[in-house]
């Protein structure tokens, strides 16, 4: 025959009431930063970002890298816009900035587009997403929904 004692029983409470207990938590690296700058000047020439690991062993996740650009509209003589000029940019600002767009892994030609690189992001837009990506997720790429008629104020 087993004998009981009160000692060996807690009273069962919700976690949600537990106000002053200090939750679990978990420490793990999330995210992990690298500045990369390219090997050639900004002046029209060509940018070449060489991104490698500390010994060429590490993996690179392409597809969450990001690319962080500082960008400038300025008229076509150079000179900066006023107040009173709406100007902004819209549908693949981003690509639309680069004409070609090689990638390479150790020294191998892994993707290639001529000189049709925003044409190519376009068309893979236009038929890769649906609305709802267009009106949600495209909209940090400044995808505009084209209208009918030219944009206005």
């Amino acid at each position: 025959m087993a004998a009981l004692s009160m000692g060996d029983f807690r009273e069962a409470q919700p976690s949600e009431l537990s106000l002053f207990t200090i939750p679990p938590y978990q420490s793990a690296v999330e995210n992990i930063y690298f500045q990369v700058r390219s090997n050639s000047q900004l002046t029209g020439n060509i940018i070449d970002l060489e991104i490698t690991g500390k010994h060429g062993m590490e993996y690179v996740d392409l597809n969450r890298s990001r690319l962080y650009v500082k960008a400038k509209i300025v008229k076509g003589d150079g000179t900066s816009l006023t107040e009173n000029e709406y100007v902004g940019p819209v549908n693949l600002f981003l690509q639309s900035m680069f004409s070609q767009v090689d990638v390479t892994m150790q020294g191998r030609m892994i993707s290639s587009t001529t000189s049709h690189y925003p044409y190519k992001a376009m068309i893979q837009t236009l038929l890769c997403y649906g609305n709802g990506a267009k009106t949600s997720q495209l909209t940090s790429q400044f995808w505009v929904k084209r209208r009918s008629r030219p944009f206005r104020r």
